[in-house]
């Protein structure tokens, strides 16, 4: 495990080329590794990762300021359920699937044998950088695979104990993690990698699909985009608001399934804009308090912090009124919790990814402009739904498409590990999580076995009239 100095490109290139070497020779032995063996290896990862707990909450408290509860919970013990659940279940995952038999195949036997991609990469993301590095290295690992990791050189604390976990446990012929900037990923593209999974923007994900095609590699993108929110006359308000505050200003806002924009139907608009801004209070303190709130995170860092600012400052500018927050300090990467009403269409905040703590709230007098207006934009990876009309919810269900969506709560459909997580058209492809993030690092290899007996072999040449008549009757009836 190491993390490449600034040496030239070319030096860079042959150690990265080297380590790709070695992982790829050591990979067929790894492929051969039993279900009892894969197990071990995860439960020594489960141990130095609550080894190295306090350091994790640290490195999380000085990339983010994350809060010790949002670090315990979004970090720590998520990661740690995904591998429980693994090594609960990976047994059963690993075995060969048994496939029926089909008229024209019945006298041969059919399964799936799941084996594993190779050598594959994990390029992982800033905001949730111990959880959503970890969660796919544990798929990865349970699939057979060998893994680099790139973590995110703007999460460096947590980047630096993602290493020292993961070196204290694997040999670096089969997992190695590769520290750096855009620079050093771009050249890990360049590797005949056979899976590539990554987490983040969509803009970055077009150029590892690229880089993908150019060695033939499959691909897992988990990346983001405005995940709407929609709250019709039936909703419970109160409730609603507690939900949607939590999971819009967890993490300073900095979560890929974040609330984006609340559509509210103008009968109730008022009712949840006040909700809302009580829940806000009480959760982190009037407004002078909450930049001293033990409950609330920072922002990445100060480009992050100068791109939420300006969407706040260009809603103001075309007529959004702030219901709740709006303060900022360059300094400390701070924005308070910040809650927008009478949000100009035109608006960058309407029209961006926030990826921040700015909630925008639109009113809807109908169901159909609520729909309309998500189906005017791409495909989130996420999406709410806030009702009590069982039939409401059919319909928006059926009439828009999302990744993944949650109904009358927040973030559930990502905590279900029987669920696939993943996105849709502009928010990625590929599934993650419990059997699926197995499968997004497994090959599922067809193989038939036949004996000497085959149909197949009335349909080879000569071609007679026999097993011309035979065909046609097999497209009549069959």
């Amino acid at each position: 495990m190491f993390i490449i100095p600034q040496f030239s490109e070319r030096l860079i290139m042959e150690e990265i080329n080297d380590t790709f070497q070695k992982l790829q020779q050591n990979s067929r032995g790894i492929a051969r590794s039993t279900a009892d063996e894969r197990v071990t290896k995860l439960r020594m990862l489960e141990q130095e990762i609550l080894r190295q707990s306090d350091n994790i909450r640290k490195a999380l408290a000085a990339d983010l300021q994350k809060p010790e509860l949002e670090a315990n919970f979004t970090e720590i013990f998520i990661t740690l359920h995904e591998l429980r659940h693994t090594v609960k279940n990976l047994a059963k995952w690993m075995r060969p699937i048994k496939i029926g038999r089909t008229l024209l195949t019945a006298t041969a036997r059919a399964q799936i044998r799941i084996q594993p991609k190779g050598v594959v990469l994990i390029v992982a993301p800033w905001n949730f950088p111990i959880n959503l590095t970890l969660t796919p290295f544990i798929s990865a690992i349970a699939a057979g695979n060998c893994v680099v990791v790139k973590p995110s050189e703007f999460a460096r604390h947590s980047a630096q104990i993602i290493e020292e976990i993961i070196s204290a446990v694997f040999p670096a012929n089969e997992a190695v993690v590769i520290q750096g900037d855009k620079t050093i990923a771009e050249r890990l593209l360049q590797q005949p990698f056979d899976h590539i999974f990554f987490t983040g923007s969509p803009a970055i994900g077009k150029l590892v699909m690229k880089a993908a095609a150019e060695q033939h590699a499959s691909v897992t993108l988990e990346l983001g985009g405005k995940s709407p929110v929609i709250v019709d006359v039936t909703a419970d308000i109160e409730d609603t608001a507690k939900k949607l505050s939590f999971g819009k200003f967890l993490n300073c806002g900095q979560t890929c399934i974040a609330p984006d924009y609340v559509l509210v139907h103008s009968a109730v608009h008022d009712r949840l804009v006040d909700a809302l801004k009580k829940t806000a209070r009480s959760a982190f303190g009037d407004d002078k308090k909450i930049q001293n709130s033990q409950s609330y995170a920072r922002l990445i860092n100060p480009a992050h912090f100068e791109r939420i600012k300006s969407l706040l400052d260009d809603a103001r500018e075309k007529g959004a009124q702030v219901e709740f927050g709006g303060q900022a300090d360059a300094e400390d990467c701070f924005i308070a919790p910040t809650l927008l009403s009478h949000v100009g269409k035109n608006s960058d905040v309407l029209q961006q990814e926030i990826f921040g703590p700015l909630l925008p709230v639109i009113s809807f007098d109908t169901l159909d402009q609520a729909i309309d207006f998500i189906n005017a934009r791409p495909k989130p990876l996420a999406m709410y739904i806030f009702s009590k009309n069982r039939k409401n919810v059919d319909r928006i269900l059926s009439e828009t498409s999302a990744g993944g969506t949650t109904v009358n709560d927040f973030g559930v459909h990502y905590l279900q590990f029987n669920l696939p997580f993943g996105g849709v058209g502009a928010s990625g492809f590929g599934s993650a999580h419990g059997h699926n993030g197995f499968r997004a690092f497994s090959h599922e290899r067809a193989v038939a076995y036949h004996h000497r007996w085959s149909a197949l072999k009335l349909f080879a040449p000569p071609y007679t009239k026999f097993k011309v008549g035979l065909t046609k009757l097999l497209i009549k009836y069959l």
